[in-house]
């Protein structure tokens, strides 16, 4: 049995895991498969055969839900990453990030890279308190102009 992307399928030993969603078709011997409650699994065929199902509105919303705060949970860590990245080329003990929100909105470039950066979406450095750029950079590392 062939699985396209888009399809709904349901895991037939684990219930728990809720309804899913095809992400890369099969190729006869594996599927990738997104899951209401446990996320992107991917499932060897001849060790199981997900079951085809028919999935409502209400389900797929869910789905796109579940699937956008994972794909947002993953670039948050992605940018916490490049930000201990930059703390480490800077030769700086690392002291963490804050979510965004927190201050009032700001809206400058970032120093190292020039892109735009927004306080009211992008997370802060507990260590200087600037907006951390998706670069990886903060304040920690500016230096000012002579």
């Amino acid at each position: 049995m062939r699985f396209q992307p888009g399809e709904f399928v349901r895991h037939p030993k684990r219930e728990n895991w809720g309804l899913g969603e095809v992400l890369i078709g099969s190729n006869m011997r594996q599927v990738k498969v997104f899951f209401l409650n446990v996320g992107e699994k991917i499932l060897a065929l001849k060790v199981v055969r997900p079951i085809k199902v028919q999935a409502n509105d209400a389900d797929r919303l869910k789905l796109n839900m579940a699937r956008e705060r994972q794909n947002m949970a993953r670039e948050r860590q992605d940018l916490v990453n490049r930000h201990r990245e930059f703390f480490k080329s800077c030769g700086i003990e690392y002291l963490g990030t804050r979510e965004a929100g927190f201050r009032q909105p700001r809206t400058p470039d970032c120093f190292a890279c020039k892109c735009p950066l927004d306080s009211t979406i992008q997370d802060e450095c507990l260590g200087c308190r600037w907006i951390l750029c998706n670069c990886g950079a903060c304040g920690c590392g500016w230096v000012r102009p002579a």
